[in-house]
């Protein structure tokens, strides 16, 4: 995956809303206009707190 450039930050209680916003947003990954990230996909066993302030460093975009 590509440096992802929109972070999406929400919280866990709104998943299905999170999941809901990616459906739609998806199109944009697969023309590569953009990449999504949020914490679902930080490996097993990594530094969560280091991915996330490494991540923050590169976005562009924020999603809440």
């Amino acid at each position: 995956m590509a440096n992802p450039n929109v972070i999406i930050s929400y919280s866990h209680k709104d998943k299905r809303y999170k999941e809901d916003l990616l459906r739609h947003l998806r199109i944009l990954e697969k023309q590569g206009v953009a990449s999504f990230w949020d914490t679902s996909l930080i490996p097993a066993g990594a530094d969560w707190s280091q991915e996330i302030k490494k991540l923050w460093k590169q976005r562009m975009w924020q999603s809440f």
